[in-house]
């Protein structure tokens, strides 16, 4: 009778397990680590016990929780180009297992200086952006201490992988490309991602003559 009750207790124990989903763990760059290279992040992670994952999501951002950067990853490594310098990024794999799902821990790393000394101008350059986040269009401001946009050479948009997903031109932004459209304010204009681009977060990068400016806005779709 013993044997028979161990038998079956054996095998629900090993159901049990079974049907839990891996956790992530093992993450590169490791927990807290410093120094990161901004320009080529190679995001790697083990899967350990329960049943192995068939996808997972990459959780990404600036602040803890993360948000949800990539969906639907088969492999367990990322790479990620044109991050932030001096920066601490925290993120956190979810992995998916039929229908069971499991969240890994949170880690963070920081990334490096890129040697470069850029000497302030008198006039300040700055974006605003309405609504952040945002999940169909975003009015995207600039303004400068000069309080002259004529001499503003761009508008560019990149994905967290440094690929440029749109761009526009001053003055007034009147040459639109990839859903950048101009709005009836000077130094603004609206975006509206394109159909194929996925949520997540993406940079907004801004030039007036010498001075540049890049700060991130959250796509929700």
């Amino acid at each position: 009778m013993k044997k028979f009750c161990c038998f079956f207790l054996m095998i629900f124990l090993l159901e049990s397990v079974a049907g839990e989903c891996c956790t992530p763990s093992s993450p590169s760059p490791a927990d807290g680590a410093e120094h990161i290279s901004p320009s080529d992040v190679l995001l790697n992670w083990e899967c350990t016990g329960g049943t192995a994952a068939e996808t997972y999501d990459i959780y990404l951002g600036l602040s803890s929780p993360p948000p949800l950067a990539y969906t639907r990853i088969i492999d367990n490594e990322w790479a990620i180009m044109g991050l932030m310098s001096d920066t601490t990024y925290y993120w956190q794999i979810r992995s998916h297992c039929g229908g069971e799902t499991q969240f890994g821990p949170i880690w963070s790393f920081s990334t490096g200086g890129l040697g470069i000394r850029v000497k302030k101008k008198a006039n300040t350059l700055s974006l605003a952006f309405n609504p952040n986040p945002f999940n169909s269009s975003c009015a995207i401001s600039i303004s400068s201490g000069a309080k002259d946009l004529s001499r503003l050479v761009g508008i560019e948009i990149y994905n967290l992988q440094g690929k440029c997903v749109g761009a526009g031109s001053q003055p007034a932004l009147n040459e639109s490309r990839a859903g950048l459209e101009p709005a009836p304010t000077n130094g603004t204009c609206i975006w509206t991602p394109d159909k194929e681009l996925g949520s997540g977060i993406y940079f907004v990068r801004a030039k007036i003559g010498e001075q540049t400016i890049t700060k991130r806005v959250v796509y929700l779709k």
